[in-house]
């Protein structure tokens, strides 16, 4: 199940042909324009089929339950409810005691319902949780036995839980956002709570941070950011810091007045600051895109390209922060613009992935420049040479030249790992509302399926793979 926020609303994407189920999360804001129209990188001011028919004549003496069987289709990683009716003919009140049997998925059932009265109904729910590496089309079966504590009357019925096997990918509207920001930082993670999406600053927010729940589709707040806040944060570092506790990690930007970094502890859900580290711009830089490593267990964030004043990107550089030591290391120019980009696209590669990083990397893709060029090339820094690979080298040229959309990696069951741009604007600074995606799997970019809404200058992350 993908969700992902466009425009102030979040959207869902059910796309079964990666299988079973991709899910991420995209902060979109509409397209805002300079004075003479043109959008430019500067500051901005279940269905449940109709069970089988049973026979409406009851027993003179008993207790049915219906349905028969219960069919739900759900995704991987979803706790899906099957609900039956106990109708009770055993000629008193009676309580009846729930055995479930024969089930491989977490399931969770009542121990009893009731007590209920004769010729009168009750009825309970089975929960069956899809485990989170579920193929799609697998199937898990609860058989349920409901029986009289007093009288020798029971009955069996059937709970069916199915994966989503959809082939038509389809976008669907979620929740409006916590406020409607644009240069926002979006990072999925799982603190231990269940899983969160966490919408960090942006232009317009006032330094607000949002937290999205995917279980019951609703956002809060938490803290505001430290003054001055960070208006175009555009991205966040996800990491570990010397504590252990998971934080995010962003940027002054060169423009918003901050001297120092602001870091969310999503732990103890406050703000500290910290000094910017040796190495990197003292006055930050703009527009930069991160690279998290976290959610492939290394405890590192790489920040590309960007800018040292607003507007396109000057700088073609590639820094590697550690999180927990709060140090920074330049690890020198990517070479496929060397006139610098910035809102570009990046993406954190585990090892084994691509046939040309086979230690893991981190590969760059798009973006424009201080001259308002907008580019397709790519490129990839090698962990395992500690060197830049030759551009396009490992992933081609872009289908299109594109810049300011929303950039995050899925992991789906089996053996593609895929990189996906979704939004942004083309080289002719024309909104760009399509999705397109690297398959590890064949060494292609495809097209994915258009968001309903055009937006640019937005950022994006996955979960539940």
């Amino acid at each position: 199940m993908k969700r992902i926020w466009i425009g102030g609303s979040l959207l869902l994407l059910l796309f079964g042909l990666i299988a079973p189920v991709l899910a991420q999360e995209a902060g979109f804001r509409p397209a805002e324009t300079s004075p003479t129209g043109r959008a430019f990188p500067g500051p901005l001011l279940g269905h449940q089929p109709d069970p089988p028919f049973r026979n409406p004549i009851y027993p003179s003496a008993g207790v049915t339950v219906t349905p028969d069987l219960s069919l739900q289709e759900s995704c991987p990683h979803d706790a899906v409810l099957h609900t039956f009716t106990i109708r009770n003919y055993t000629g008193r009140t009676e309580t009846f005691d729930i055995t479930c049997s024969g089930y491989t998925w977490p399931t969770d059932c009542p121990l009893t319902v009731g007590p209920i009265p004769d010729h009168d109904s009750a009825p309970f729910e089975v929960s069956v949780t899809v485990p989170g590496d579920a193929c799609r089309g697998a199937i898990d079966m609860v058989n349920i036995r409901v029986q009289a504590q007093s009288s020798p009357y029971s009955d069996t019925v059937v709970a069916e839980t199915r994966v989503l096997t959809l082939t038509t990918p389809v976008w669907e509207d979620r929740a409006l956002s916590y406020g409607t920001p644009t240069d926002s930082a979006l990072v999925y993670w799982d603190a231990g709570a269940g899983p969160r999406v966490y919408q960090i600053g942006g232009y317009g927010n006032g330094g607000a941070v949002g937290i999205y729940n995917p279980a019951d589709n609703s956002w809060t707040a938490g803290p505001t950011e430290p003054s001055p806040a960070i208006a175009y944060t555009v991205d966040g570092c996800l990491g570990r810091n010397a504590s252990g506790q998971d934080v995010i990690a962003i940027f002054n930007d060169t423009y918003s007045g901050a001297t120092v970094w602001h870091i969310y502890n999503i732990d103890t859900n406050s703000w500290t600051t910290a000094a910017v580290p040796s190495g990197f711009p003292a006055n930050g830089l703009w527009a930069t895109d991160i690279a998290s490593g976290l959610p492939h267990g290394a405890n590192v964030c790489y920040i590309s390209g960007g800018a040292t004043v607003p507007g396109g990107g000057n700088t073609s550089a590639l820094y590697r922060y550690n999180p927990a030591a709060h140090t920074i290391l330049n690890l020198g120019n990517f070479s496929l613009h060397p006139a610098g980009f910035d809102f570009h696209s990046s993406w954190y590669i585990p090892a084994g992935v691509l046939p040309g990083l086979p230690g893991g990397g981190v590969c760059v893709a798009g973006g424009v420049d201080s001259g308002y060029v907008v580019f397709a090339d790519t490129q990839c820094y090698n962990f395992a040479t500690n060197s830049f690979n030759t551009p396009n080298a490992d992933l081609g040229q872009l289908p299109v030249a594109h810049w300011g959309g929303a950039d995050f990696t899925l992991d789906p069951p089996g053996p593609d790992f895929q990189l996906w741009i979704v939004n942004g604007m083309d080289a002719g600074f024309n909104l760009w509302p399509h999705s397109m995606y690297y398959s590890a799997l064949d060494g292609a970019w495809h097209y994915g399926p258009d968001p309903t809404q055009a937006a640019y200058r937005i950022e994006g992350d996955a979960y539940l793979n």
